[in-house]
């Protein structure tokens, strides 16, 4: 390799690297913003009424299959493990729309500010 493709390589490394590192700084403060935008009082915490509500009611065809699914099993195989799954779905349905929110908005709250 010449000097100048070895300059023009070791350029390319250190903006490859850069980048990556802006990446990983970003995937951080996202992170850490959706911690806190789900705790308890803050804006996108999942388990008050209204917002378990708003998530049942915004799922898919897919979910809501599942989630029809797990009742059925409980309704036909009542145990505490058939519940105790339905339960776990049900959580994670609801937890998942809510960090997906604050995920979006930490998100938007990053690209404005930087």
């Amino acid at each position: 390799m010449t000097n100048a493709e070895t300059k023009a390589f070791n350029e390319d490394l250190d903006r490859y690297q850069a980048q990556e590192i802006a990446a990983d700084k970003r995937d951080a403060w996202v992170e850490q913003q959706v911690e806190f935008l789900t705790s308890e009082g803050e804006e996108y915490y999942p388990f008050l009424p209204d917002r378990v509500r708003e998530a049942i009611g915004e799922m898919n065809l897919a979910e809501s299959i599942l989630l029809a699914s797990y009742a059925h099993v409980v309704h036909k195989l009542p145990s505490d493990t058939s519940r105790g799954n339905l339960a776990d779905y049900f959580n994670r349905v609801v937890v998942d729309y809510w960090t997906e929110l604050a995920k979006n908005h930490a998100e938007t709250d990053y690209n404005s500010k930087w």
